[in-house]
């Protein structure tokens, strides 16, 4: 997994190189087998002046992942190289054990959350604090809902305030 994964984000990268038109020189990288290669393998949206395609990456069970330095420069770099990530874990709790660095990241980085009933993390809920719904509100929200109910928190624009997160 993690080489199929730190492969996809070696082509991302490249791919981002390539669209960049202040980039005017190509650095072919270990895995670019020859010029011919990296010449027949550039997007044919770059000579047509689109944006490439967003990319969707979907990690289930993501707490196996933090223990890498891949995760945490994905959650650092990945809006900048058209890559959306969707994080899967039972336990949020779980991230924080195996790296905190990567807890960090993933809190500061990831915009929108659906959450369910989940043992208290004192952290998930300092992120979702709104004014409308303070950290205390949250806490007992998390904790108190039934199977199937989610507690979802959506970003805002810039410079506008979060708002406060709802329950499906």
């Amino acid at each position: 997994t993690l080489v199929v994964l730190s492969n996809l984000w070696s082509a991302l990268k490249r791919r981002q190189q390539r669209n960049d038109p202040t980039n005017n020189s190509h650095t072919p990288t270990d895995t670019e087998d020859s010029d011919e290669q990296s010449e027949t393998s550039a997007p044919e949206v770059q000579s047509s002046g689109q944006e490439p395609p967003l990319v969707n990456v979907y990690f289930e069970e993501v707490a196996s992942l933090a223990t890498t330095d891949l995760l945490s420069e994905m959650l650092d770099q990945s809006r900048s190289f058209g890559v959306s990530l969707t994080l899967a874990t039972q336990f949020p709790g779980q991230i924080k054990e195996a790296d905190e660095g990567a807890y960090k990241r993933l809190l500061n980085n990831v915009s929108t959350f659906v959450i369910g009933n989940i043992p208290v993390d004192e952290h998930l809920a300092e992120r979702l604090d709104t004014a409308a719904m303070p950290r205390q509100q949250i806490k007992r929200k998390l904790g108190s809902l039934a199977s199937g109910q989610w507690l979802v928190s959506l970003p805002s624009e810039y410079r506008v305030p979060e708002p406060q997160p709802f329950e499906v």
